[in-house]
């Protein structure tokens, strides 16, 4: 009786512990992905409205969340396309096909990564 009460106490600390750990870091912020992400569309936005400069600013800041995010959770193909995209637009070729390259090894079908590089 005392075993079967021990588990079920452990089974619901860590239940309380799993379940405080996601309020905690889910829905009061975004992830560094989405983020990096979300510059990265406004940046295009200013970029067509012709705002180079505030673009260009939104792109570095993207970069530094997409870089994060990357730490986080390596090797993810949308955070690399990303990644890649983000260092093409400030200038590092290299440095964005490379991001690209990595992406395409590991899902080679990767929608996004294969329109940017083609």
């Amino acid at each position: 009786m005392k075993k079967n009460f021990l588990l079920i106490f452990i089974f619901y600390l860590s239940l309380m512990v799993s379940s405080y750990g996601a309020a905690s870091s889910g829905s009061s912020s975004s992830s560094s992905y989405d983020k990096g992400a979300s510059l990265i569309k406004k940046a295009k936005k200013l970029e067509s409205k012709g705002k180079i400069e505030k673009a260009n600013k939104r792109y570095e800041k993207a970069l530094e969340h997409l870089i994060k995010s990357n730490k986080e959770k390596p090797n993810q193909p949308d955070t690399l396309n990303y990644l890649g995209f983000a260092t093409r637009k400030l200038g590092d070729y290299e440095k964005g096909e490379e991001y690209y390259l990595l992406g395409l090894q590991i899902d080679p079908d990767h929608k996004g990564i294969n329109e940017y590089l083609g």
